[in-house]
Order: structure tokens, then sequence, then C-alpha cells
């Protein structure tokens, strides 16, 4: 009776054996695939992909003094690569405090030229490449008329330039949404009639017209 109970319990011990390896066996074949494989409620998954298929918000929660997240890359690299669908903001906050050591390439979609000082210019003027112009565009006159009063405005006041005007499009600064007068006189030999270069605020287009037409102007001269 004995004898057969002691190879009972080696047999049992035998067949435990075997089903510890196969644990074993099946945690090191299916280990690494269940690691790779993050479902919602899982862990971030470090160096892994992370599919978030029910698309639900993931969220970090705490009540510290100071940052909840760091990232920190000893390479060469950024810490950190937002990506978003064209036409999308990359980053929202809910705060207008200003960040300490945020560099920005542009500023409402303006070059750092576009805000910087320029003493010298009047009122209802802005400082731009160069030249301080008007804001708001004046109303309609011929272009002998326009010119003669940007010179009444100002001392060196003038009309601005093809290339002056337009570098105002878009510019939310202005009041440019119409054709208005250059300061370039064309003269056309078939004619003999001095013609103008009109510039469009709102698209490409610029056009010729003659002088004692009457158009929108506006001023500008150099800061001084």
């Amino acid at each position: 009776m004995l004898r057969r109970f002691w190879s009972f319990v080696h047999l049992l011990g035998r067949a435990a054996t075997y089903a510890l390896g196969l644990l074993v066996l099946a945690g090191l074949l299916l280990g690494p695939v269940s690691f790779g494989m993050a479902a919602v409620g899982d862990a971030l998954k470090i160096g892994k992909a992370n599919n978030n298929a029910e698309n639900k918000i993931t969220g970090i929660v705490a009540d510290l003094a100071g940052p909840v997240l760091r990232l920190t890359n000893q390479g060469v690299g950024p810490a950190l690569d937002l990506k978003v669908e064209a036409g999308n903001p990359p980053l929202k906050v809910n705060s207008a405090e200003p960040v300490v050591n945020l560099n920005a390439d542009l500023l409402d979609g303006q070059e750092a030229a576009a805000f910087q000082a320029a003493p010298g210019c009047s009122n209802g003027t802005v400082f731009v490449a160069g030249v301080c112009i008007e804001t708001a565009k004046r109303n309609q006159a011929n272009w002998q008329t326009a010119q003669n009063t940007c010179f009444s405005f100002n001392q060196g006041a003038r009309l601005p330039t093809v290339g002056e005007l337009q570098g105002l499009r878009g510019d939310g600064r202005f009041d440019f949404t119409g054709t208005e007068w250059s300061s370039a006189l064309v003269e056309d030999g078939a004619t003999n009639a001095d013609l103008i270069i009109r510039v469009n605020g709102t698209t490409a287009d610029q056009s010729f017209l003659v002088q004692s037409s009457s158009e929108n102007f506006r001023c500008a001269q150099t800061p001084g």
C-alpha cells in the first residue's frame, strides 16, 4: 500500500513538472507578442507602437508642484514630435501666460521685421520693409492729385512703389482690399499717354490706368 502511494506521488510530481514546463514555454513564445500589443486600459509600451483603436483620450492627472511629464532626449533630435493633419494646430493650451524660453519662427503669421520698432513713423502709419506706410487708404483722386497730397502730408512722403503695395497683401493691419495708385509711371509710346501701375490688394493682379482717372491711394515715407 505504501509503495503504491509513493508511486502515485512520483507520477503526480512528474505531471506537475511537465505542466510547469509548458507554462514557461508558452510564456516565452507568447510573451513578446502580447508585450507589443497595447489595448485600451493597458500601460503605455515604451519603444513600441501604442494603437488607440477606440479613439479615446489618454490622460495623466496628478497633483504636483512641478511638471507632470518630462521628456528628455539625450541624442541630437527633439524631445517631442507632434504631427497633425493639414489645417489643424499641433498644440492647444488653456492659458494665456507666457512660456519661458519659447522660441517661435512666426508670430500671427508675421516675421520679426513686421514688429520691429520704427522711430519716426507718424500716427496712422506702420513700419513695413524699411518705410512707414499709411494703414488706411485715402479717398479716390487722380494720380497727380494723389502725389501732391502725399507731398503735402509730410516731408518726404510719396506714393508707395509697386513692390511696397504688393507687400501689404494679406496683412491685416492695412485696409487694402481694392486697387490703388502706385508711384510707377510708364509712358505708352503708342498713344503718348502716361500710364500708372495700380496694384490690387486682394489678388495678384496689377494693371495700367491713365493718370487722369481716379483711384484710391495711400502715402509712404522713410522714417526719420
